[in-house]
């Protein structure tokens, strides 16, 4: 049966409409579950006028509004990737998803650095996860290294996929707890991390979507949130090349509860002009600093 493409997307907004932010923000989770079903670009659902599912079709979208709506299922995981910086980041649970806080920061790091963007650079990125931010900066920084750090074998085997998918090849994948076995590798002129940051409390309170499908051991730090925040920190200097180009070298996200106790522990261990970026919704979100 043919039917109008605008009440196909209206019909799917209304019925996810109690899991998502807004109306806008169910309209584009709309496209893209039936951008899936379909296996149509927007722009060519869009260009059309009516649109005619097959039973098949159907029944998936069906099964995918379900699992959104009923078992708080992430979109990212239904339809299995989430764009990042222009790439494009396979995604599967329980393995975290890429947020737009981090692309925001990522490429806010990209632009401080776009002098270098050239040169053979050397770049860890430790708590990996997708391989999104180390990904990302091989992407950008073409002819650096990029060693990518996690402790979680399926973690790299995902990074390892995105890789492939994005065709990168300027990636080291190593397994370790955080810099353990990262010495041979260095130095670094950058080193970034998206650690788990969130306390237990906090995590009682996150959206089902996040509880039941995203790893808590890389969500959730002792010290409320700021333990691993801290041993980067402390841990990363012997790793970093001093004084290169005055460039920030030191790039973490954090909670929005620890800007001021990460300044202390960069000013404790000696990095210089260590600096909390807010993201756009004037959260602190990264802290950045150089040696």
């Amino acid at each position: 049966m043919s039917e109008l493409v605008s009440s196909v997307i209206a019909d799917v907004a209304r019925r996810i409409e109690s899991v998502c932010l807004s109306a806008d923000h169910a309209y584009q989770c709309a496209m893209i579950l039936i951008e899936a079903v379909t296996g149509l670009s927007r722009a060519a659902l869009l260009a059309r006028e009516h649109l005619s599912l097959t039973d098949d079709e159907r029944k998936r979208l069906h099964d995918f509004i379900h699992r959104l709506v009923v078992e708080h299922e992430p979109l990212a995981y239904i339809v299995g990737f989430v764009p990042f910086l222009g790439l494009t980041i396979l995604t599967e649970s329980p393995i975290l998803i890429p947020r737009p806080e981090t692309e925001w920061w990522v490429a806010t790091l990209c632009d401080n650095w776009r002098s270098k963007k050239d040169d053979a650079i050397r770049i860890l990125d430790l708590c990996t996860g997708s391989g999104c931010i180390s990904l990302a900066l091989a992407h950008y920084f073409s002819h650096s290294m990029v060693v990518a750090v996690d402790n979680s074998p399926d973690a790299l085997a995902l990074v390892e996929r995105n890789a492939e998918k994005n065709n990168i090849k300027n990636v080291t994948f190593v397994l370790s707890d955080l810099f353990e076995k990262v010495s041979d590798y260095r130095p670094f002129d950058i080193i970034t991390a998206n650690p788990p940051y969130v306390s237990e409390s906090e995590f009682a309170e996150l959206d089902p979507s996040v509880r039941l499908w995203e790893d808590k051991y890389a969500l959730v730090a002792q010290d409320e949130g700021f333990a691993l925040v801290d041993r980067i920190i402390r841990e990363a200097p012997p790793f970093v090349r001093k004084n290169v180009n005055s460039l920030p070298q030191l790039w973490v996200e954090l909670g929005a509860r620890h800007g001021k106790r990460a300044l202390a522990v960069c000013d404790e261990v000696g990095w210089r002009l260590p600096t909390v970026l807010e993201d756009l919704t004037g959260r602190d979100r990264v802290i950045t600093a150089l040696l």
